[in-house]
């Protein structure tokens, strides 16, 4: 079976998330030595500050998280780019839809299990409860990126897949 979506588009999913991983970690790193430098030029009356030194560690730990997050996401969208082909592919059946502001999320069930798939561009329009779709994973784990098309129509959508516990 060919390919939903071609290495370019899975790639160009994958954009943001090295980007904002790049921003994060660059902000972590300038807090970090912006931080260094006023203790060593003994402007330091902020680390006897109990409250400011809880909302600085809160803000590193967000940061971090974030950068972590960010990296993760582009690293698999990368590799899913970079295979010849997908793992595994899969013909499941949607058992629930749902959305939240910047994708759908869609409830499938599988011949080998449950998954959950969040879409990464918009929601999805065309599928409903009980609709066949086929299902590309690209890697094992998890949560692997992934693209699925409905079976009555619509365009293949880039989604990440989660793995539901039986």
């Amino acid at each position: 079976m060919e390919p939903l979506l071609s290495s370019r588009q899975l790639r160009r999913v994958g954009v943001p998330f090295r980007w904002l991983g790049r921003a994060t970690w660059f902000m972590l790193g300038f807090m970090a030595v912006a931080m260094t430098g006023a203790a060593f030029r003994d402007d330091v009356e902020w680390q006897f500050s109990v409250p400011l030194v809880l909302v600085l560690v809160a803000a590193f730990g967000l940061l971090v998280a974030l950068g972590l997050f960010a990296t993760r996401e582009g690293r698999r969208w990368r590799r899913a780019a970079t295979a010849q082909r997908p793992d595994r592919v899969l013909d499941a059946v949607v058992v629930e839809k749902g959305r939240n502001s910047t994708g759908s999320i869609l409830h499938v069930k599988a011949d080998d299990g449950s998954y959950l798939l969040r879409t990464r561009h918009g929601w999805d329009l065309d599928s409903e409860p009980d609709d066949r779709i086929h299902l590309q994973l690209y890697g094992a784990g998890p949560k692997v990126a992934g693209a699925y098309r409905n079976e009555r129509g619509g365009r293949p959508a880039a989604v990440t897949v989660t793995a539901l516990p039986v």
